[in-house]
């Protein structure tokens, strides 16, 4: 039974408790007043390092946290209390390229156009993709298949699967090569030495021993004797009125038999040395004069031993010659316009001066058993062989 001594003891004693527990709770600091009225959320603004505290009314400022947290952990990391998140003006907007927003992470300006960093580059004012993950130089490279090349010359661009450089100049390689930076189509689908040898149509020649006449693409054998430079062969270029044995084969040992007229393409006698004459003879060749004949025969040691000297080793039906100087000598006979005579045993070669017969112009000839080489003078309608010398 509670007496009133009790009561008043137990009021005495609930008195000092409710004393040590006002105490206690007044030793706490109360919470920082909340943030001024524009520091408060509006609701249009996104606030930042505001986390919410166990009680549901205030909130902890000023600190990042991953995780709600209670009132004591936010005063322990440095946080404030509040009442109401603050807010914060909104974000800026990302800078312009142009009048176009660009991210900067990952995208850059370059003149009034944006580029994205990680496959593009600027260069100029002008975007470029990237080659093979890398930047480059576009004035002087470019890119093909994720390569850079250089530009040839440092200007043309190429393709490099069917392309080359060459000096400063592109070639293509399936038809083209290059030598001494110098663009040269292939002979017959095959490069070749340029400094040694040519091409004629679809074959090369050595041009220390041969030539191209380029009208029909016929190579002929030269020699030099003294200082002139010879064909080495009768010439084969079918011209009109020019004649020939029917069997091709014949004709391009032999050679093909020309009027005079047409020997001299139509130009007046000429008895200089040289002629000037180009007549029926390929480009950078003329036909002999009379004294270039003569000069032949000195620079090879007279007219008496021309035979055995300047005939083929083969080639004559009787009397070949050793052929001293190249010059193959063949008898490919001769024509007075209805018949081949002398084809295999005699040889006649026009020359550019005409005779003091204005019918006939001098010639030199030679056959099967002669000693040496002859002169004579033919009639201009008969049909001989030429043989042209280097201008």
């Amino acid at each position: 039974m509670i007496t009133q001594y009790h009561k008043i003891a137990l009021a005495a004693t609930f008195g000092l408790a409710m004393a040590f527990t006002f105490s206690a709770c007044s030793s706490e600091e109360p919470p920082p007043p909340a943030p001024s009225g524009e520091e408060q959320n509006s609701g249009n603004n996104t606030p930042v390092n505001c986390q919410f505290v166990d009680d549901g009314i205030t909130y902890c400022y000023d600190k990042s946290w991953e995780n709600p947290i209670t009132y004591d952990e936010c005063l322990e990391g440095g946080g404030t209390i509040v009442s109401s998140c603050p807010s914060v003006p909104p974000p800026p907007s990302n800078p312009t390229c142009g009048g176009n927003e660009y991210n900067p992470e990952t995208e850059q300006c370059c003149g009034n156009n944006k580029f994205t960093t990680s496959t593009q580059f600027c260069s100029g004012n002008t975007v470029y993709d990237k080659c093979g993950g890398f930047d480059y130089n576009p004035s002087t490279h470019f890119c093909s298949g994720n390569t850079t090349y250089n530009k040839c010359g440092g200007s043309v661009v190429y393709n490099p699967s069917t392309e080359q450089c060459c000096g400063s100049n592109k070639f293509t390689t399936s038809t083209q090569f290059c030598s001494s930076n110098t663009v040269y189509p292939k002979c017959g689908g095959n490069t070749y030495d340029t400094s040694t040898e040519g091409c004629c149509g679809s074959s090369k020649f050595t041009t220390s021993k041969q030539f191209c006449d380029t009208r029909d693409n016929k190579i002929y054998k030269h020699t030099k004797i003294g200082n002139q430079t010879w064909m080495a062969e009768n010439l084969a270029y079918k011209a009109i009125d020019s004649k020939c044995a029917s069997d091709a084969t014949i004709c391009a040992t032999y050679g093909v038999l020309y009027n005079w007229a047409t020997a001299m393409g139509y130009s007046v006698s000429s008895a200089t040395n040289p002629s000037g004459v180009k007549g029926v003879c390929p480009t950078g060749w003329h036909l002999p004069s009379h004294a270039e004949w003569g000069e032949l025969l000195t620079a090879i040691g007279g007219y008496l031993t021309a035979d055995d000297k300047l005939k083929s080793t083969s080639g004559w039906s009787n009397g070949n010659g050793r052929d001293s100087y190249g010059f193959a000598a063949l008898p490919g006979g001769g024509s007075t316009g209805t018949s081949l005579t002398g084809l295999g045993s005699a040889a006649y070669w026009w020359s550019s001066t005409a005779d003091e017969d204005n019918t006939k112009a001098r010639i030199r000839f030679m056959n099967d058993n002669s000693v040496g080489m002859s002169f004579g003078a033919e009639n201009k309608a008969y049909f001989l062989s030429v043989r042209c010398v280097k201008d």
